[in-house]
């Protein structure tokens, strides 16, 4: 009879604990403003229920606006640069996409041009664009656009600039002044590209 009352009091304080992790991670990934009004003037957050907290945010912010889908969209085309590892930019687009599926999804082309022109932009990967651009439309997915860029025949290349500083690219960590650190010696990647900027 005890060890199942202290079995059933561990149960019950592990969904307690579970309850108040669940209000505390969920209210610090958002500005108070949004759940203020739940805040009881004696007790503050303490009595407040993860249910009642999922439901307010729901009902009065739950429905896209006008112009969500245009953050969105502006998001997917914000500015990667070479100092971010290049999964930065896929995360970015993937993420577009996955919000989009309800809200007006976004096309297969749409997604592989804007990672595409990022890339040009970046002015990093001249070679890689120029072998991306001539390959056959029906190879041209987000999924091979994904592959890492050895395996596009992604050869090393040179960026000519005013000065002769020699850096190396990780394709997990970007740019990087340590020559020692590049796509070959990261444990993530298997793949490199020295330049001169």
């Amino acid at each position: 009879m005890v060890s199942a009352y202290k079995y059933d009091l561990t149960k019950f304080q592990l969904f307690q604990s579970t309850v108040k992790a669940l209000n505390r991670k969920t209210m610090e990934a958002i500005e108070e403003v949004y759940y203020k009004s739940l805040r009881d003037p004696d007790e503050g957050y303490s009595t407040l229920r993860y249910i009642d907290l999922i439901v307010h945010l729901n009902k009065q912010y739950g429905k896209l606006t006008n112009d969500d889908p245009n953050k969105n969209f502006e998001r997917m085309n914000a500015k990667w640069t070479p100092t971010q590892p290049i999964e930065q930019l896929f995360h970015q687009i993937d993420d577009a996409v996955s919000f989009s599926k309800d809200h007006g999804p976004i096309s297969a082309k749409a997604t592989v041009h804007s990672a595409q022109k990022n890339l040009e932009n970046s002015c990093v990967f001249p070679l890689a664009v120029k072998d991306w651009r001539n390959k056959l439309k029906e190879v041209q997915t987000w999924a091979n656009f994904q592959v890492p860029p050895k395996n596009h025949q992604m050869n090393p290349f040179l960026i000519k600039g005013d000065c002769s500083t020699y850096m190396s690219y990780c394709f997990s960590h970007g740019i990087q002044w340590d020559l020692n650190h590049n796509s070959f010696t990261c444990w993530k990647m298997d793949s490199c590209i020295i330049f001169q900027a």
